[in-house]
This record gives structure tokens, C-alpha cells and sequence, in this order.
């Protein structure tokens, strides 16, 4: 054989053992299972101080009007720099820290002229006057005073114009009055019965309190008005009005809530004034179906 045919056995025979070959791959390693580590072996990492943190100075703008709910919009008043420049009865008026003006008004009384003809604020609390042994208030365009005792004869008593007008309850007992801030309570004028008033800016409120029905069955209390030189009516709305004689006066009192002005048709005939005189003038309360004190002229 030559040498150019064995050349080409061997390849052949190199080709044949290739071609029947099967690779076979090794099979993979299972990984390692990781140790656990206790977080308590790992160190602390290193970090830097913080800087230190500098005091912010204080703002000195005025942000009092954006805090109020009207954002600014609304009043410049400010109890604590507003200057009071003027007052009337109804009104009081202030100039505010940026100049504006400020104007606080109501339906009732808010300052009265003191015998200096000095505006004055209105004072409702009631004081013991050691010189006329009544409760009064010094500051009230009503100038109210009440009694020691309830049988006075002048348990109430108003000023206004110059004219006085006093009220009183008939037949009440001598009991002593006890004074608190604006009010007054007579105790057991009669039995079960207490009768309290108070006064407020513009008006002194009457109150009859029933603590229970009176076992005599008494549904009925008089009162005693001395007017001076006005003469009293009622008129048909339920306004007894007290006014000089021949023409309208200034002084009203108007129908409260817990003393109804309007009395039964019979009490209040057209010539009522029959009934009431320069002077002097008497009515009634008398308790309806629902307990609740009507007028009787």
C-alpha cells in the first residue's frame, strides 16, 4: 500500500470515530448552602456627624391678618391697638394701628352719658348704694334700682328723661333680696313664689317663678306702677306704654318672653285708660291653661 492510501484510510477511519462519538456532559455541582450570619457579628458602619443645626431668628412680620378666617379682608380692629375716639348710645367708634377706622354698633344700649354729659360704657351689674340701701347699676340709660325688700313700695324703679316710674308687687312679703351680678331674687314673695329681675343694656326683665302651684290656688298677682307725671296705657299690640299725658312719650316696655303682654279680651276694653291714671297705675298677671302669666289690666 502506498503511502498516498494509508493517508487516506486514516483519515476516513478519523472521520468514523468522530462521527460516532456522544459527548456527554458532566453533571452540575449542587451550590454551596450559605452560612447565616448573626446580625449581631456585623459590625457598625461608619458615618459622619451631623452638622450642627443653627437657630432660625425669629420673623418679625405681622401675619395677624392672614390667620384671621376672613384672610385679612375683613376688620383692621384690634382690641390691644385700636384707639377708642368716639362713642353714642348705639355706637362706639375706634381708629385701628394702619389708620382705618372701626365702628362697633348694636340694636341695644352700648354706652349712656354719665352726669358730666361723658360717654360712658352701659353696666348691668347691680352694687348695693350704701346712702339709699338699694341695689343699683351706675352706668344704664334706665338708671335701674331696686329695693331691699320686696314689700317696698317701690321694689323697681327707673329713670329715664327725667322722669321715674316704680313698680311693685302687691301684697308681696318683706323678704330680703339677694343680689348677684345683674340679677335680683326675692325669695318666697308669696308662697312658692319667688320674683326675680334682671337687668340687661336696654331694658330690666321681669320674672315670675312658680317653684309649685301655690296651694291656695292663687293664679293671680297685681303689681302697683307709679308713674309720677306719665300717664300709662295699653295699647293693642300688648305694649303698656308709659308717656306724659296728651302726647306720646319715650318710654316702652316692650312684651317679654316670660311675661305675656296680652291679656284676655274682657282686660283690655277700648276705654281702658278707665282703669289707669296720672300717676298711678295697677295691673295683673294671670296665668293661663299653660301656666304662662297673661296681662290684666
Amino acid at each position: 500500500m502506498t503511502r498516498r492510501a494509508r493517508a487516506i484510510v486514516l483519515i476516513v477511519v478519523a472521520a468514523l470515530l468522530i462521527g460516532g462519538g456522544e459527548a456527554v456532559a458532566a453533571p452540575p455541582r449542587a451550590p454551596a448552602t450559605a452560612k447565616p450570619i448573626d446580625p449581631r457579628d456585623v459590625g457598625l458602619l461608619p458615618s459622619a456627624a451631623p452638622a450642627p443645626v443653627a437657630p432660625q431668628t425669629p420673623s418679625k412680620a405681622d401675619f395677624a391678618a392672614q390667620s384671621r378666617l376672613d384672610g385679612g379682608a375683613g376688620t383692621h380692629f384690634d382690641p390691644q391697638r385700636s384707639t377708642l375716639v368716639s362713642r353714642t348710645m348705639f355706637t362706639t367708634e375706634y381708629v385701628n394701628a394702619d389708620g382705618t377706622h372701626s365702628v362697633r354698633q348694636s340694636n341695644q344700649p352700648m354706652n349712656v352719658q354719665d352726669e358730666h354729659g361723658q360717654w360712658q360704657p352701659v353696666q348691668t351689674t347691680l352694687e348695693m348704694d350704701p346712702a339709699t340701701k338699694r341695689a343699683d347699676a351706675d352706668n344704664h340709660p334706665l338708671s335701674p334700682s331696686l329695693a331691699t325688700k320686696a314689700n317696698d313700695a317701690a321694689v323697681l324703679q327707673v329713670e329715664s328723661g327725667g322722669h321715674t316710674a316704680g313698680l311693685t308687687l302687691d301684697q308681696a312679703a318683706p323678704t330680703t333680696a339677694a343680689v348677684k351680678g345683674d340679677s335680683v331674687t326675692y325669695p318666697e314673695v308669696a308662697a312658692g313664689t319667688d320674683l326675680d329681675y334682671e337687668v340687661t343694656p336696654g331694658a330690666v326683665k321681669e320674672t315670675i317663678k312658680l317653684k309649685r302651684p301655690p296651694a291656695d290656688g292663687r293664679s293671680s298677682w297685681k303689681f302697683k306702677l307709679t308713674t309720677g307725671d306719665l300717664a300709662p296705657k295699653l295699647e293693642k299690640n300688648g305694649v303698656r306704654h308709659v308717656g306724659r299725658q296728651g302726647r306720646r312719650g319715650e318710654d316702652r316696655a316692650p312684651a317679654d318672653r316670660d311675661v305675656g303682654l296680652r291679656g284676655p279680651r274682657r282686660d283690655r276694653p277700648g276705654d281702658d285708660r278707665r282703669h289707669l291714671h296720672t300717676g298711678e297705675g295697677r295691673f295683673g298677671l294671670v296665668a293661663d291653661r299653660r301656666g304662662r302669666p297673661d296681662l290684666a289690666a
